[in-house]
């Protein structure tokens, strides 16, 4: 699904149109029009404990007359090593250094999200950037088994290599660039195309940065810094130009959702435009890695109105099952929208936990509250953590959660007839 780029001047139009079209190949030459080239250069610990959740820096003059408030929003089973490390890699980049923390014995996924927000220089009052680039740079692993992710707030386009070793990805409303071999390369490389991606932000004031780690289990000689990523985040607006020959995905997709409905699985989705769209596949996952189609839905062609889509799973899985929709273009190029996790009881038992990520009072809806034995929550580490059930309603609990500490639980219910139901909630 591909919209041509909209950028600030008539010529830049031109050359993303030119390269959706397959005429025009980016090089070092093209030019970069009034994209502002963001530079994290000097910070300084605002509040907060630093490296910690919750701190606050201020990268003074990113830009004229602009600073950026960068906060450690989220730390999860991850520690940051390093804010901005400056020694290596590109000095006006934001490069945060960052680790797993249960490694080397047993693996495991750490990341950390900073929340980046664009402000009146010497002051907290947000100011908006009419048009920039942001492109995780040398987004790769270590052989043989730690990757690197790196996630974006979504905006309305963003491209890479058509060779790309990067897979894209939708995650907590970020787009998810995640290197699927653990080939590494030393330092960071600025000419290693294939391993970035570019997010082009217009009259934006903030946005999310993820830096993400993949670390498998390692044999207990090998060095704990294996699980010790450096990222580097750049904002030079000459990068996205340099692709050898770049891929552009528009994000056309307005929302995607599943909803229980008695023994089937109903899938809801909405596009705001579409460009060459032949159809999209429907496609279904345990795990929520090794996916399979269910079928297929015509798309709309070429259009420029709100399409609205639907797709039954008539035999769905007992338990969590992820739900992903790809689109394929008539050109036969495909792009991942988005995936999304929804969760059963077998034999008919349903539950809904909402809102979710939740603040205060989580809400459970079972359609047959009877045949529930126990509800759990439980940490990261598999340890349950207080919780006070209230039953209000025959079909409905509430869950105060307001006491907890921020970051991931996983929700058990188990039923009288052994079954038992997880699912993953967020504590903000």
């Amino acid at each position: 699904m591909k919209k041509v780029l909209i950028s600030v001047s008539v010529c830049q139009w031109f050359f993303a149109s030119l390269l959706l079209l397959g005429l025009y190949t980016p090089d070092l030459q093209a030019q970069t029009g009034t994209e502002t080239r963001l530079q994290f250069k000097d910070y300084s610990l605002e509040s907060g404990l630093a490296k910690s959740e919750g701190a606050v820096y201020r990268f003074a003059g990113v830009s004229n007359g602009v600073d950026a408030l960068v906060t450690v929003r989220r730390i999860e089973n991850a520690a940051l090593v390093d804010l901005d490390l400056s020694r290596t890699g590109t000095n006006d980049a934001f490069q945060p250094n960052v680790r797993v923390i249960n490694r080397p014995a047993g693996g495991g996924v750490g990341y950390v999200d900073f929340d980046i927000q664009l402000v009146t220089a010497g002051t907290s009052s947000p100011t908006e950037v009419q048009t920039f680039w942001a492109t995780p740079v040398d987004v790769d692993g270590l052989a043989p088994r730690t990757r690197e992710s790196a996630g974006l707030s979504m905006s309305d386009f963003y491209i890479l290599e058509r060779a790309s070793l990067l897979d894209v990805s939708s995650e907590d409303n970020l787009y998810l660039f995640s290197c699927r071999t653990a080939a590494d390369a030393p330092g960071i490389r600025t000419t290693a195309t294939d391993n970035m991606a570019s997010v082009l932000y217009q009259n934006r004031s903030a946005f999310t940065f993820r830096a993400k780690v993949f670390a498998d289990a390692y044999p207990s000689n090998i060095d704990e810094d294996a699980a010790t990523r450096l990222f580097s985040l750049s904002f030079d607006p000459s990068l996205p130009k340099s692709y050898r020959a770049a891929t552009s995905f528009p994000v056309e997709l307005i929302s995607f959702t599943g909803n229980i409905q008695g023994d089937r699985i109903e899938l809801n989705w909405r596009t705001a435009s579409e460009l060459n769209n032949a159809y999209f596949a429907v496609e279904r996952s345990q795990d929520g890695k090794a996916f399979t189609t269910l079928g297929e839905v015509a798309g709309m062609g070429t259009t420029e109105t709100l399409s609205s889509y639907r797709f039954q799973d008539l035999n769905p899985l007992a338990g969590s099952a992820y739900y992903r929709l790809r689109q394929v273009d008539f050109d036969g190029q495909e792009t991942i929208l988005s995936t999304i996790e929804l969760n059963t009881l077998s034999e008919g038992l349903q539950v809904k936990a909402y809102p979710n990520p939740v603040q205060h009072v989580l809400t459970l809806s079972l359609q047959d509250a009877s045949d529930i034995q126990q509800i759990e929550l439980l940490n990261l580490r598999g340890q349950a953590v207080r919780i006070r059930p209230e039953q209000t309603q025959p079909q409905t609990w509430r869950l105060p959660v307001d006491h907890l500490a921020p970051g991931v639980y996983i929700l058990r219910i188990s039923a009288r007839n052994g079954m038992v139901h997880t699912q993953r909630i967020t504590v903000s």
